[in-house]
């Protein structure tokens, strides 16, 4: 077996290592090649799949939401057409029937401004600032001397009567005309002492009467002016 020889040289490894890291570090600073950097075609399928995907279901979830709104106002547009096309006239009025009992039955409940049971569908428009006006106390009397409380004023449905203050009286027909009015200028369902022409002329009478016998109605105290006014009919209802 050779020996070896002690004059032979090698190359150091170290310079064949450093030779090669050279070579690596060469190579990573040379520019890749452009293809390198491409997506495959199929993972550019993918994208434009996946991205058509989401449009698609914003657009059915947008469309369905739309579709449901306008269904359910399609419904809500069916139902009070069908209310409002169904006229409540005076020849058929919504009625509260002939005792308190059978009221009641019917869904009634007692407006103090009118002193009548009506219908839940019948406008109750000045009842409360009638009762406020009066602090919710509201006094009458079985008999005229003023002895004799009514309790139940409710109940007092028989043909005897009863007899109340001149300040409700007088409170009545006052929110009478602003209930009036409204009924004046809207669609909506009223009680038969509203739409009376003979009712309206009554209350017009007692607060006459009864504003006449302030002081001072002779006395500068109005203010006034003349304008050139307009006039329409009473239409679209």
């Amino acid at each position: 077996m050779e020996g070896l020889s002690p004059e032979k040289s090698y190359s150091k490894l170290p310079l064949l290592s450093r030779s090669l890291s050279d070579n690596q570090e060469n190579n990573e600073l040379q520019p890749k090649p452009v293809h390198s950097r491409m997506k495959p075609w199929w993972m550019l399928l993918v994208w434009i799949a996946s991205a058509s995907l989401l449009f698609m279901s914003t657009v059915f979830i947008t469309l369905a939401t739309v579709s449901n709104e306008d269904h359910h106002h399609h419904q809500y547009k069916q139902q009070t057409s069908g209310i409002q096309s169904q006229r409540i006239t005076k020849d058929q009025p919504l009625h509260c029937g002939k005792s308190v009992d059978e009221a009641i039955r019917l869904g009634c409940t007692f407006d103090p401004m009118s002193l009548q049971w009506l219908r839940p569908e019948c406008r109750r428009t000045g009842n409360d600032e009638y009762l406020e006006f009066l602090g919710g106390n509201l006094t009458y009397w079985v008999d005229r001397n003023g002895s004799t409380p009514v309790h139940d004023l409710s109940r007092q449905v028989n043909d005897d009567g009863f007899w109340g203050q001149q300040r409700q009286h007088v409170a009545h027909c006052a929110f009478v005309y602003v209930r009036l009015i409204e009924a004046a200028t809207t669609d909506g369902i009223y009680d038969r002492k509203t739409w009376s022409p003979h009712h309206a002329k009554h209350c017009a009478s007692v607060l006459l009467n009864w504003a006449m016998r302030a002081p001072d109605m002779t006395d500068a105290k109005q203010w006034a002016h003349v304008s050139f006014g307009t006039c329409w009919q009473r239409g679209g209802l």
